[in-house]
């Protein structure tokens, strides 16, 4: 199973308009349930460093490279705003690490 990690970072004082960026691309960019669906959309972590977003979309079997376009079209908008970062990542579960490394659980 694979996951996609999309991080957004953020100075505190550019919240605003990150959530009005957010809002608009889920306008624009509806969850798309034939191509995966969000475990985690929108985890918000703040810090003395600024603010992050985590979000975690679980693509459908087959359908990681769709995923990670409509992904990438989703969160383009935020990367536009001064001082905001957009990061993506792909992981997967603890099983198939093991299986990747060639280790048998005890």
């Amino acid at each position: 199973m694979v996951y996609i990690f999309v991080t957004v970072r953020f100075p505190g004082h550019k919240a605003p308009e990150v959530a009005k960026a957010g809002f608009q691309a889920r306008k624009k960019y509806p969850e798309d349930e034939s191509i995966g669906k969000y475990v985690i959309q929108s985890a918000i972590l703040t810090s003395d460093q600024g603010s992050k977003s985590v979000s975690i979309l679980e693509p459908k079997e087959g359908k990681v490279r769709d995923a990670m376009i409509w992904t990438a079209k989703r969160y383009y908008s935020y990367g536009l705003i001064e001082g905001v970062v957009v990061y993506y990542e792909i992981g997967s579960t603890f099983d198939e690490a093991l299986e990747i490394a060639g280790i048998q659980r005890p």
